[in-house]
């Protein structure tokens, strides 16, 4: 019988009108804790419900969302909520808290909060009128709109963060997902389109046991994936699996569109603690329009035997991004199908102590790399095998390794072809060679125009 009465009140309140007002007029809500009971007032904190104690904190919010009325603002006060089961935001709303002082404690193994379209959300066509062109129509099957804003999911070890299905127009702005160790602390599935994901800090979430990253972007089996979503300022910091999985679960509708706009990605400290991953993993993107853009961002630390960024089936831009300063076989390393845009990155690392082999590792693939600086006291090289085409263009390499600072190799008998390297500055205090080819990588090849300002074990040019 755990708080029955007191949630009965609230609901008949809210949805009856008694406080003076009904579900379609309901003005905003505020929630707060006093004394361990929960006060729902209204914007002239005039009570809306009698005071809930011994709560069931999922219940009573539950009830608050549900009674709110279309497109009202709920405000969470400060406080922390235990929550026995996920809050369910199915239709037009903004919750907002009151920063980190506002903190939802996520039930075991499930989300806090689950934003998603259900047969109780109203149609699109209720909140505007349909165009002629039917686009409206077409998109009956979203929630839309929500914001969630300025509060604090705190898992302690626990639970999952924020789930999201079936959205059109939603807003996350100021929120902090932390300790979410069952899981994602952010999963983007199905129908998710033209979201804003803005200043959200995702903070030792994901589950390695589960391989579980902390941020999921999901593909489906069938309909439709995220598509046009756009993050900025997104911090993603000691995951404890992946940083970033898009492309999840291997159904035939993927993600696209997808933009990073100075966000942050961080591995793992201390070294002994990385997981044994990609720190960000494209695993597949949709064809001609599934562009992944990463601009102005940073990418740090992962496992030495692993990548920061991994571009499988995706068409991937990196730029203007700052890749470097802990461990990892290769900054980003791109596999046979993948298409890659690297222009005005820097690629370094902080100490002759910490080795990364390669700046960027391709087999196979289409490859271009315009404008980056690498610097490095160790490692840090260019290694393509047998890609389909690649342009290296204007970059400037100061790197000490035993190798080519660029490598065109073969696979078998097949090598790189439709390649150019041009206009590039090597500035190398210790290598083997500024670029070498194999023996089959020569179809359609052009060198020229670089700057050899290195020391060359065997010469800047190493070709058949």
């Amino acid at each position: 019988m755990k708080n029955t009465v007191g949630i009965a009140l609230l609901l008949s309140a809210i949805w009856t009108g008694s406080s003076g007002f009904g579900a379609e007029s309901a003005p905003s809500v505020v929630i707060r804790i006093r004394d361990g009971r929960i006060t729902a007032t209204d914007a002239n904190s005039k009570r809306v419900a009698d005071d809930v104690a011994g709560r069931d904190d999922a219940a009573v919010l539950q009830a608050v969302i549900d009674g709110s009325g279309r497109g009202r603002k709920i405000t969470l006060g400060s406080g922390r909520y235990v929550l026995e089961r996920p809050l369910l935001l199915d239709r037009a709303c903004v919750v907002e808290g009151e920063g980190r002082e506002t903190i939802l404690v996520p039930p075991k193994n499930d989300f806090a909060l689950r934003i998603m379209k259900t047969a109780n959300s109203p149609l699109r066509s209720e909140l505007e009128q349909p165009g002629d062109d039917g686009h409206v129509k077409r998109l009956e099957g979203h929630l839309y709109p929500v914001t969630v804003r300025d509060l604090c999911i705190d898992g302690d070890g626990r639970g999952r963060g924020v789930f999201v299905e079936a959205v059109f127009n939603l807003t996350l702005q100021r929120l902090h997902i932390l300790r979410t160790e069952d899981g994602a602390g952010l999963h983007l599935g199905g129908f998710v389109m033209e979201c804003v994901f803005d200043d959200v800090v995702v903070h030792s979430c994901g589950n390695l046991a589960k391989k579980e990253a902390a941020v999921v972007i999901a593909s489906q089996p069938a309909g439709d994936a995220s598509n046009n979503i756009r993050f900025r300022a997104l911090e993603v910091i000691f995951p404890r699996w992946q940083a970033v999985h898009i492309g999840a679960g291997g159904g035939a509708m993927t993600p696209r569109l997808l933009f990073f706009q100075q966000c942050f990605f961080h591995g793992q400290l201390p070294f002994a603690k990385l997981p044994p991953c990609d720190l960000i993993h494209v695993t597949r993107s949709e064809g001609r329009r599934g562009v992944v853009t990463f601009t102005d961002c940073r990418i740090t630390n992962v496992h030495p035997e692993h990548a920061l960024v991994r571009v499988g089936d995706a068409r991937v831009t990196l730029s203007g991004c700052v890749l470097g300063g802990g461990p990892g076989r290769a900054a980003i390393r791109c596999e046979p199908s993948g298409k890659l845009i690297v222009r005005g990155n820097t690629f370094h690392d902080d100490s002759p102590k910490i080795f990364r082999e390669f700046a960027l590792e391709a087999e196979g693939g289409e490859i271009s790399f315009n404008g980056n600086v690498v610097d490095s006291a160790r490692g840090n090289r260019i290694s393509l095998t047998a890609v389909r085409s690649a342009i290296v263009t204007d970059n400037r390499f100061a790197i000490e390794s035993d190798h080519a600072t660029v490598l065109l190799a073969d696979r078998g008998a097949e090598g790189c072809r439709n390649v150019v390297i041009a206009n590039n500055s090597f500035s190398e205090p210790r290598v083997k060679c500024a670029i070498e080819c194999g023996p089959h990588s020569t179809e359609r090849l052009e060198i020229h125009g670089n700057i050899y300002g290195g020391t060359y074990a065997r010469g800047a040019v190493i070709r058949p």
